[in-house]
């Protein structure tokens, strides 16, 4: 029998992003396969878009925030996760638009008993020649980079495999291990989670694949509407990237990749404030402190999850982080 699937979408606000990724996930053609749950995880009730949406795609539940309140990212969906009844959980945003026969090579992926995760191949929606994200890398500072960002679809990023994270605009994680591990850290907001999430599925000594039959368009940041540095973005990227250090390194690389961390952000912030970025430059010492306060709960969290044996996630050396982060240093 096959597995059950729940795909679960968490939204906050935006009628038309919603409904055109369920229209997206309705307009496909039958097939054999079980059609999948579809939550809706609102973080915007006051809107009434996702009540909307579920008059207007049958099927589709709601589960809303408590009290109408914006819970973010990881909240949202572990709060849709707990209502789901999916041995297969798929975290799919509001601004993705899947393509035709997407669920089921990520769902056949599952048959590796080790797996924990798989992502689909992201291709931008205003773009579609163009990969947004063709898996992951986990990165020495504790943050990810995608795969092929930026690049012409080709030959080279149709080859899946195992990797250090895919993102969460597009994931399918193994009921069981989700919830084995916590979930998304809730704490988090925004940005990052998905790295957090798939390191700790390498800690418990599950694995990680990008599967590029699954495909994806995605309209990047239109939920948010944030650019790359927009102030709260680069508040919570430096924020997030430093917990996930401090929650997933092994002890002998603990120091080195929080000093890494510090010394990148450190970076940043002076060239923010000489180009006269003054809100941007500002955002990355209250990163560090909002981050000194959830220290202890990232230390209680590192405590609560042992590092099995392999559980060795595919992660970059820190000179070769060095190096992406300076090829890279736009986007960070």
């Amino acid at each position: 029998m096959p597995p059950k699937i729940s795909v679960i979408i968490p939204h906050a606000g935006g009628r038309d992003l919603l409904f055109s990724c369920l229209s997206a996930l309705f307009n496909f053609p039958a097939t054999n396969a079980p059609a999948p749950e579809i939550l809706v995880a609102d973080n915007a009730p006051a809107d009434g878009s996702a009540r909307a949406a579920a008059a207007r795609f049958p099927g589709v539940a709601v589960v809303e925030s408590p009290g109408g309140a914006n819970l973010g990212f990881g909240a949202a969906c572990n709060l849709s996760a707990r209502a789901a009844s999916g041995d297969l959980l798929v975290f799919l945003n509001n601004d993705a638009r899947p393509g035709p026969g997407w669920l089921e090579p990520l769902a056949a992926a599952f048959g590796d008993p080790g797996l924990g995760a798989a992502g689909s191949l992201l291709l931008f929606a205003r773009d579609p020649e163009t990969v947004n994200s063709a898996g992951g890398d986990l990165l020495y500072h504790g943050a990810g980079l995608d795969r092929g960002r930026g690049q012409a679809r080709g030959p080279e990023h149709e080859r899946g495999g195992d990797c250090g994270y895919v993102s969460g605009a597009a994931m399918m994680v193994e009921r069981a291990a989700f919830f084995a591990i916590g979930g998304f850290d809730p704490g988090y907001f925004l940005y990052n989670e998905d790295v957090d999430l798939c390191w700790r599925l390498w800690r418990r000594g599950k694995s990680v694949q990008y599967v590029p039959a699954s495909m994806v368009l995605h309209e990047e940041s239109a939920t948010t509407g944030q650019e790359p540095h927009d102030p709260a973005k680069v508040f919570l990227s430096a924020r997030n990237s430093l917990l996930t250090a401090l929650k997933n390194h092994r002890p002998k690389d603990l120091a080195p990749a929080l000093a890494a961390n510090l010394g990148w952000h450190a970076a940043k912030m002076l060239a923010f404030a000489a180009r006269g970025m003054t809100s941007q430059a500002q955002a990355i010492p209250r990163a560090w402190a909002s981050a000194a306060r959830a220290a202890p709960a990232a230390l209680a969290a590192r405590r609560a999850l042992p590092f099995a044996q392999p559980g060795r996630p595919p992660l970059l050396s820190l000179a070769r982080t060095a190096r992406e982060l300076a090829r890279q240093k736009g986007r960070f």
